[in-house]
């Protein structure tokens, strides 16, 4: 008689369970702003991205979610189709990078139309999956935005700060080193304080040591 082939099968996830997304996703301290005006739709997704590490503001109204970003700083805006029916604020259509939630059947040549700012856009139904892994990819992008906006920043400042270093040496007749400038701006502030010691703090650029001059 043959032996016995006992056989075992894994029941399947529910679709609305959450796959634990990649250790490198960035959710800590991410902040998403979610627009739908669908109540049941909008706790399903504001459930999945809260399961997965993120902060969720859920609102049903574009004009309401313009009114929170004065409380709020997002790092992205998720926004259903049907919450654009009576457009879309200004800010809100420019200063964030948008996630687009769209019916199947949705005409995507009207997106060309829109003023809005659509770095993504999901179809419904939505999956867990791909919802987690487009926001991720939403959220490193838009990290990789404020860095170089930040470079872009830090190069004007050094170019100012040479700018006024070239003008002062001009001024005094010959070329001074940024020691020489920062121990005569010393010098002046102790005279014109009528002070016997003054100190200046220079604090680096993460802000975590001083250098001081006295």
């Amino acid at each position: 008689m043959p032996d016995a082939v006992t056989t075992s099968t894994t029941p399947a996830r529910p679709e609305t369970a959450v796959t634990p997304a990649p250790t490198t996703t960035p959710r800590r301290g991410v902040t998403i702003l979610l627009v739908d005006p669908d109540d049941d739709g909008r706790e399903r997704v504001r459930r999945w991205l809260h399961e997965d590490g993120y902060r969720v503001v859920g609102l049903p109204r574009l004009d309401a979610a313009e009114a929170t970003l004065a409380d709020v700083t997002p790092e992205i805006v998720i926004i259903d189709a049907a919450a654009l029916a009576d457009g879309c604020p200004g800010r809100l259509a420019h200063a964030f990078p948008v996630v687009l939630v769209i019916p199947a059947d949705y005409d995507t040549a009207g997106l060309a139309h829109l003023d809005v700012r659509i770095d993504a856009c999901l179809i419904k139904p939505l999956r867990p999956i791909e919802l987690l892994a487009r926001v991720a990819a939403a959220v490193r992008a838009r990290r990789r935005e404020l860095a170089e906006m930040g470079l872009r920043e830090l190069r004007g400042e050094q170019a100012r700060m040479w700018t006024v270093l070239l003008d002062f040496s001009r001024a005094m007749g010959r070329a001074l080193s940024l020691d020489e400038v920062i121990e005569r701006l010393v010098l002046v502030a102790a005279q014109m304080t009528c002070s016997r010691r003054v100190s200046l703090m220079l604090p680096d650029d993460d802000r975590e040591t001083l250098r001081i001059v006295k």
